[in-house]
């Protein structure tokens, strides 16, 4: 319930944020993506056990894209149907077919006019019944073919955001 915490194993003692998804394929396989102390790429880890243990799956693939802002967009999913596919984002979307060893770009921020184009700043993805949702500061995108193209569902909806304001 949360009173009480052990550090799992294999897992890095330390850096500046990690995020985490488990699938409804396989309630036991945690991954785990971690940024380090600088918010560079440190690492996509998998436990098979509930997150009790973890392997380092890929700590030389920078799926961050050399950005140094983990600390403020850092997202990861996992299929519902597929243990093995994997969504990761942070300025563009790369994609795993192989539990997180090997990692594929699916789009660049900076081609707006390509099918999987999504905006940079992406804060949060996930799976639902086969589709996977892309929260990022340029609004909500889905793909309904596992990231072959995405769509802009919330394309000439009037959104503002205010991150700093001075007087």
């Amino acid at each position: 319930g949360g009173e009480s915490w052990t550090q799992a194993a294999g897992l890095p003692s330390g850096g500046s944020r990690m995020v985490f998804d488990i699938t409804e394929a396989n309630p036991n396989r945690v991954y785990v993506t971690v940024a380090s102390y600088g918010n560079s790429f440190d690492g996509v880890y998998m436990s098979n056990d509930g997150g009790f243990n973890f392997t380092l799956r890929n700590n030389t693939t920078d799926i961050y894209n050399s950005s140094r802002q983990a600390w403020y967009d850092l997202a990861i999913c996992v299929s519902d149907s597929d243990p093995n596919i994997l969504f990761h984002g942070v300025l563009n979307i790369w994609k795993s077919i192989d539990g997180g060893l090997t990692w594929v770009q699916v789009n660049s921020w900076s081609e707006p006019n390509s099918t999987t184009y999504t905006h940079a700043d992406i804060h949060f993805l996930d799976y639902q019944n086969g589709t996977i949702f892309c929260g990022s500061d340029g609004g909500v995108y889905r793909s309904i073919n596992n990231g072959n193209s995405f769509t802009d569902i919330t394309s000439g909806i009037q959104i503002g955001q205010f991150y700093s304001i001075a007087g």
